[in-house]
């Protein structure tokens, strides 16, 4: 318990810029990083959600968000921790790219509107669905969070 304790004083008071290799990917939005100081936290991406794995294109979120993370060194700027004690967090890439921002613009991702009203992020998700790349090559896609919910109450459409 006490090496959890200094774990979240120590993160919080180093949110920005600290970098580590992705060791494991959970799905599109989530991944765990081993940071430079051999401590393990799970990271979900800030102001996005993936499409979940039973629904069309979670696999393929999963997918690219793997081949770009999995073994890669990334640094990470934490916003916030939610109430599953992942950080939530913007992920800066070697390359110097934004994961948030790249799988929005491939139609991976949602802008996640009810945690960000950023124009940027609306921007990239108008773009995406102008151009019907990836979730929005067919219209009525449900939102993760819709889904979600569905879920949750045990109904499905």
């Amino acid at each position: 318990m006490r090496l959890l304790f200094l774990l979240f004083i120590y993160i919080t008071n180093k949110s920005l810029g600290q970098c580590g290799k992705v060791i494991k990917v959970n799905d599109g939005d989530t991944f765990t990083i081993i940071l430079e100081e051999n401590l393990k936290l799970k990271v979900r991406l800030a102001y996005i959600d993936c499409p979940e794995h039973d629904q069309q294109f979670g696999l393929e979120a999963k997918s690219y968000t793997s081949k770009i993370l999995l073994n890669e060194n990334v640094c990470i700027d934490i916003k916030y921790y939610d109430p599953y004690k992942r950080a939530v967090s913007w992920v800066k890439l070697g390359n110097g790219k934004v994961l948030n921002e790249e799988l929005l613009k491939r139609g991976l991702a949602w802008h996640f509107i009810k945690f960000s009203k950023d124009p940027h992020l609306a921007a990239l998700e108008k773009n995406a669905k102008f151009h019907h790349l990836g979730l929005w090559e067919t219209p009525g896609q449900q939102a993760p969070w819709d889904f979600r919910r569905q879920h949750r109450r045990g109904y499905k459409k």
